[in-house]
């Protein structure tokens, strides 16, 4: 894309001429650069430099239901044009990690700007903005203009402190810290158990193709018998909170079908520390989670988590690695580690991790 060539990248797995492309395979095709003369040979040079193999596809026919290169699976991308806060109170490190990352891992051109010109800049040759870890402090006027950019188009990216800024701005997205919607938990709840069941794929067919109306239908949230109380929540939260880890590796479970969890695991190590604990509604997702989602068949009934439901048949793995308090891993369980969002037109993401420890982990190397 450096070169201004044309890329798509498949989205759900499928078998070209014989080829399996997992989830996350990059595809060139003739067609979308019908003016590169060289394109093969572009191709199998930077095959080469990166260390990864070429297949030829000879047919874009997927068999059967496999999706075919015509199609929505076939997602053309576009080229980021990419600049990184810093200056102002952004931690300089995470700055340099960021920069680093994208020369090292990605090998995207990228421009820096001064945090504190953030409302003066001309933002419209970008279209993505990397905010590193930092302490923000942002003008009515700079928030707007940030906004404003995201609604036209663009994607915001936050790394960790600087995800409780925007967790803290209205206009800036729906995701919000655990603290700030206790008084919500049961819709915050609600949404976590849609999510966890859409994913189940033992159905009752009997049931499904009965023609007589089922009368003894169970919804999740009525087999949860312990429920607490805002106020309860509340003193919780408090006292968790003085247990939250300096540094330890958790569990994060990724949403397999989201394209942010390219080339990842289903359970993935996450480096964890007092960070914001974030809660996303219907109008975002969490591509991953903090929490192994196990069977456990001794496990016959709901147990409550805090503002969350534990589905019968389920158990929860926090901890991988490193010290995490009890009253930490209730805490942080099945909050987001990484949430992306729909503003208007634009994109507002945010990643809970800690760059300058992290950066061997290339499976939290998002940009765009």
């Amino acid at each position: 894309m450096e070169k201004n060539i044309q890329v798509r990248v498949i989205d759900k797995e499928s078998i070209l001429s014989g080829h399996e492309l997992s989830r996350g395979s990059v595809a060139v095709l003739q067609m979308d650069n019908p003016n590169v003369a060289d394109l093969s040979s572009i191709i199998f040079q930077t095959g080469s430099d990166l260390g990864i193999s070429i297949d030829s596809i000879e047919s874009g026919f997927g068999p059967e239901l496999l999706p075919d290169w015509g199609g929505r699976h076939f997602r053309l991308l576009e080229k980021p044009q990419v600049a990184i806060l810093g200056h102002s109170n952004f931690n300089s490190y995470d700055v340099g990690v960021s920069w680093w990352s994208l020369d090292h891992h990605l090998g995207i051109r990228h421009t820096q700007l001064n945090g504190s010109f953030t409302g003066y800049a001309d933002l419209r040759r970008y279209n993505v903005i990397i905010m590193p870890s930092g302490y923000l402090e942002m003008s009515d006027y700079e928030i707007s203009t940030l906004n404003d950019w995201v609604k036209q188009g663009g994607t915001l990216i936050a790394h960790n402190r600087s995800s409780r800024f925007i967790a803290s701005q209205e206009s800036l997205g729906s995701v919000k810290q655990l603290n700030d919607v206790l008084d919500q938990s049961k819709d915050y709840n609600f949404d976590l158990l849609r999510e966890i069941y859409s994913v189940e794929d033992d159905l009752d067919q009997e049931s499904v193709l009965n023609n007589t109306l089922n009368l003894e239908i169970t919804y999740p949230w009525e087999l949860n018998e312990s429920n607490y109380s805002e106020e309860e929540l509340k003193s919780r939260d408090k006292w968790q909170s003085i247990f939250m880890p300096s540094g330890a590796f958790v569990a994060g479970r990724t949403d397999q079908k989201h394209w942010l969890t390219f080339g990842t695991p289903k359970t993935l190590p996450v480096l964890y520390g007092n960070y914001p604990v974030l809660m996303t509604g219907s109008n975002a997702e969490a591509p991953i989670r903090i929490g192994e989602l196990i069977d456990n068949t001794d496990a016959t009934e709901f147990r409550t988590i805090n503002w969350s439901t534990l589905p019968a048949g389920k158990d929860i793995k926090v901890r991988m690695s490193g010290l995490v308090w009890p009253e930490a891993a209730q805490r942080i369980a099945n909050s987001a580690y990484l949430t992306r969002e729909r503003v208007g037109k634009g994109k507002s993401s945010s990643l809970l991790v800690n760059l300058i420890l992290e950066d061997q982990l290339e499976g939290l190397t998002v940009f765009g």
